[in-house]
């Protein structure tokens, strides 16, 4: 009985949870340009309000200035879709340039929990491009390490901001998706398809041993890996691949919920300060105590 009537609340959820994303895309269909953005950003929002700051049209800045290098943020072409960052960052601080279409909201790259591209078809273009994206937002990630102090983590919590990308329908062939994911596979964690409700998950991303354990979980711990024939039995038995690149998941939306929510950590704080004071190449400084500065001339 009591299976059942998880299977009962499990089949709710997942109704819910379409029903929520088919109401807000009804929301914005009239819209233009920024529809599916806004859709998924209140989408989060409903689900996370509170623990992360969610906003779309996002710039990043970061400790080494990296983010100048890589992206060109002054055309508008390299902004980022949505961009989720810590509410207990400090200072908690996110700047805002430019009007109406060409406003960009500007985030310390320490802040960020997890970033999407999104976009309402997936093709081979999309994803190419959406690629050239996450490549440049991994040279970042890179610079930054020992980003939290004390916190909350777990089995499966990664320290790099989470790497997503978010379709609301697919045109493209497996075969094709599959190279395309391979060739990139440093550069993103999870790709949500969420007319199909489908998840795809990287690998690195520790909770995809929740769903298909690799070879290294049923061997001793003293053997680096499994004689080739007992991992052919084994990978036959359960007709599985144990080591695959990518796991593709049914239910995609909840799961999409639950890996966020089991893979980024809950730091008790994240300090903004580096990425705030590298924009400031000239301190000017008095020695002393002064009530005015002269301005420059």
């Amino acid at each position: 009985m009591a299976d059942n009537q998880g299977q009962w609340l499990f089949k709710q959820i997942q109704q819910q949870l379409s029903r929520d994303w088919e109401e807000l895309r009804e929301i914005y269909a009239n819209s233009k340009g920024d529809a599916y953005e806004q859709t998924l950003s209140d989408f989060l929002t409903s689900y996370f309000g509170g623990v992360y700051d969610i906003n779309t049209k996002v710039a990043v800045i970061d400790k080494n200035l990296i983010s100048f290098d890589v992206f060109d943020f002054v055309k508008g072409d390299d902004e980022i879709d949505l961009v989720a960052s810590f509410s207990q960052a400090k200072p908690r601080i996110i700047f805002k340039t430019g009007d109406g279409n060409g406003e960009l909201r500007w985030v310390p790259f320490e802040a960020v929990a997890f970033i999407c591209e999104v976009k309402s078809q997936l093709t081979k273009q999309a994803l190419e491009k959406d690629f050239d994206k996450l490549k440049s937002v991994s040279q970042i990630s890179e610079s930054i390490d020992n980003r939290f102090g004390p916190m909350i983590g777990g089995d499966y919590t990664i320290s790099e901001p989470l790497q997503c990308l978010v379709y609301d329908r697919e045109s493209i062939a497996d075969d094709t998706l599959e190279d395309i994911l391979i060739s990139n596979h440093s550069h993103w964690h999870m790709i949500l398809l969420v007319d199909n409700d489908v998840l795809l998950l990287n690998r690195s991303i520790p909770l995809s041993e929740h769903f298909v354990p690799s070879s290294r979980m049923f061997g001793p711990d003293n053997m680096p890996e499994l004689p080739p024939e007992i991992l052919e039995e084994i990978e036959s038995e359960l007709d599985i691949d144990v080591d695959s690149d990518i796991i593709t998941l049914d239910n995609g939306l909840f799961w999409f919920l639950i890996t966020i929510s089991a893979t980024i950590p809950d730091p008790l704080s994240v300090n903004t300060v580096n990425s705030l004071n590298a924009l400031s190449s000239q301190i000017r400084f008095y020695s002393g105590a002064k009530t005015e500065m002269d301005s420059e001339e």
